[in-house]
């Protein structure tokens, strides 16, 4: 197959010169403004619907159902979704993800007006939510590898985890004032209008779509060659481990807080919404820290591996914590392990896999992420018997055990990434 015959120009995009190099790209720009208002939608809805569901259950398990349903389509659809990336145009693919988005706020906001929202209509809506971020998210980094090269995508990527955490420390806090005040059911309506808005960023932009070559394979045989591109590399077989064990064992700390503000720090909504973004703070200083030395990186699955630990520590911490200075604390800092841990194991993803293939790997990354909901409802059923704290405590110490076990296994991961790809 034969890619793309020209990558949009390179030039004076960005709003002063001084910029990172992504920026300084058209259309990286616009995609990266879009974030602006799809992030911290995104966070204000996830803030929202966990908390109505804090305020009507006292189980530990009915709380960290909100996360499985929301990452249950990365484990079922996520391959599939990378199949799709690679045939359609990847802006065709983000811009319907964001309607869909939109659409299915306005719904669960007209029930919330009307009085009419119950438990299980917060799950479907965060299990169909959770399906158009599958589709958005691999589309969306993509489309930003292709525009902006090899050399950029590391910084690229940071820019956009930078957007993403902006999200939700803004989301977060913004949603945890109104739900003081108001109808929730606004929130979800600020959600779709938000996410509209960012639509007119997309228009008009570089497709990048491949011509010519000849027809693809059947969805089967070419998710076959994304597996069995996986399996070529040690150091993607490696990473792949890294990302089902942290995402099993290492962000239990995410699934838990509502419970540990409810139970143990008996937190307003407020200070709810404040916690929910703690991880915001953190992501934001990772964020800007890449940003700055990205472009200088050489080990990535080296530093992958020190913020995987860096993860479960931050869950071990919050099951010991009992005051809300302290949570808030751990937070701040498992938002600085899981930016990077997010940009490191996209850009290793990303540098090591050829154009025609990306959408099939990052489906396959996806599904991998999938094992964040088995981790989760494990843990949920483990907080009911032992309670969260030592549930947590547990959970994050296998992980930890694992991942060393992984890194010992592959000493790939401790040498430097070496690019597919050395032209862009």
């Amino acid at each position: 197959m034969q890619t793309r015959k020209a990558v949009p120009r390179r030039g004076p995009g960005s709003v002063f010169r001084g910029a990172p190099r992504p920026l300084r790209h058209p259309a990286f720009l616009r995609v990266w403004l879009s974030g602006l208002f799809v992030y911290p939608a995104r966070f204000a809805d996830i803030t929202t619907v966990a908390w109505l569901v804090a305020q009507h259950t006292d189980r530990p398990s009915q709380v960290a159902l909100i996360a499985v349903f929301r990452w249950l389509p990365y484990l079922i659809a996520g391959p599939w979704i990378g199949l799709m990336i690679d045939r359609l145009p990847r802006l065709r693919v983000l811009r319907l993800a964001q309607a869909s988005m939109a659409a299915g706020a306005v719904v669960v906001g007209i029930l919330g007006l009307t009085g009419r929202i119950e438990v299980w209509h917060i799950y479907a809506y965060t299990a169909f939510s959770g399906l158009t971020w599958t589709v958005d998210l691999p589309a969306r980094r993509a489309y930003m590898r292709g525009v902006v090269g090899r050399r950029s995508t590391t910084v690229a990527l940071a820019l956009d985890q930078l957007t993403w955490h902006t999200g939700l420390l803004l989301g977060s806090n913004l949603a945890g004032l109104v739900l003081d005040k108001f109808n929730p059911g606004w929130i979800f309506i600020g959600v779709a209008g938000s996410v509209l808005l960012g639509l007119p960023l997309l228009a008009g932009l570089p497709r990048l779509s491949r011509i010519g070559g000849p027809r693809p394979p059947s969805p089967f045989r070419a998710l076959l060659e994304g597996v069995r591109f996986i399996r070529s590399d040690r150091t993607l077989i490696g990473v792949m481990l890294l990302v089902a064990i942290t995402n099993t064992f290492g962000f239990g700390f995410e699934a838990m807080t509502p419970v540990f503000a409810e139970d143990v720090l008996h937190a307003s909504a407020a200070k709810f919404g404040l916690l929910m973004s703690a991880q915001g703070i953190g992501s934001v200083i990772g964020g800007l820290v890449l940003i700055r030395i990205g472009h200088r990186l050489k080990r990535h699955a080296f530093v992958l591996m020190c913020v995987v630990i860096g993860n479960h520590v931050a869950s071990l911490l919050l099951a010991l914590s009992a005051w809300y200075s302290a949570s808030f604390t751990v937070l701040v800092l498992a938002g600085i392990s899981g930016n990077l841990f997010g940009v490191m194991s996209t850009s290793i993803f990303l540098l090591l896999t050829p154009d025609v293939m990306r959408g099939r790997v990052l489906g396959l990354h996806i599904f991998v992420i999938g094992c964040y909901p088995l981790g989760i409802y494990g843990l949920g059923q483990l907080s009911d018997a032992l309670g969260p704290g030592r549930a947590l405590a547990v959970v994050a110490s296998i992980g930890i055990t694992l991942a060393l076990a992984v890194f010992v296994a592959f000493p790939e991961l401790r040498r430097p990434t070496r690019p597919l790809d050395r032209s862009g």
